[in-house]
């Protein structure tokens, strides 16, 4: 067995390393590249021995307990620096160790007959106070199922714009009583963005169903310019 090195020898040595290295760069980098396949197969073999890895780990332990901390205040300053990207990333990590245990879970708690008819009662109590959002996502679906231009559209924005006025006859609208109308139809390729939409009577939406105000001598060309008929 060979003599173990003292530290000062072994900073000798590395400093000694450090040197050559420096001087020839040039010829340290061709070797490299000449050998690394060998290189990587040769550590690959040496970090897979139970002795490498008990080492290492000792090694490592070692290195903690002497900077820990320095180490702790380096991950409080870069958890702070990164809080949400962390959360989002811890959050991710546990849902997919966990992944099938909640779904059995949720499996199970929702097969529960009461359970299910909160659940069922909560949905509809939303739907109820939410009717413009599932309006709008009903909008949205569908552009994105027939591949159409949209955005995602604020009815009070619209209301106000319109100043609570219809836009096809030009009397005033109830605002807890209106519809949004696509001045061009989505089904006659019309898109679902603010300069396409208005404030309707629902009777004057209704009745304006599917008329496209682009055919020759349709009666709500002047909904193209904005003006109430």
């Amino acid at each position: 067995m060979g003599k173990s090195e003292t530290a000062e020898e072994r900073e000798r040595r590395l400093a000694y390393h450090r040197d050559y290295y420096q001087a020839n760069k040039e010829r340290a980098r061709e070797l490299y590249d000449e050998n690394r396949d060998k290189k990587l197969a040769q550590d690959k073999v040496r970090r897979s021995s139970p002795e490498w890895k008990a080492k290492e780990a000792e090694r490592r332990r070692a290195y903690y307990l002497e900077h820990r901390e320095e180490l702790l205040a380096n991950r409080a300053d870069y958890y702070a620096a990164n809080a949400d990207e962390e959360r989002a990333k811890q959050r991710e990590r546990y849902l997919q160790a966990n992944a099938e245990a909640r779904a059995a879970y949720y499996r199970e708690r929702n097969a529960d007959p009461e359970v299910k008819a909160r659940n069922e009662a909560k949905q509809a109590e939303w739907r109820a106070a939410n009717k413009h959002l599932l309006v709008e996502n009903m909008s949205r679906r569908r552009m994105r199922v027939i591949g159409g231009e949209y955005e995602v559209i604020d009815r009070l924005a619209v209301w106000e714009r319109d100043a609570g006025t219809c836009r096809i006859c030009g009397s005033e609208v109830q605002p807890d009583d209106w519809h949004m109308d696509h001045i061009i139809p989505v089904s006659r390729g019309g898109s679902h963005t603010y300069d396409n939409v208005a404030v309707t009577h629902p009777t004057c939406n209704m009745r304006k169903h599917g008329a496209d105000p682009r055919e020759p001598g349709s009666r709500y060309a002047y909904l193209l310019e904005g003006e109430a008929g």
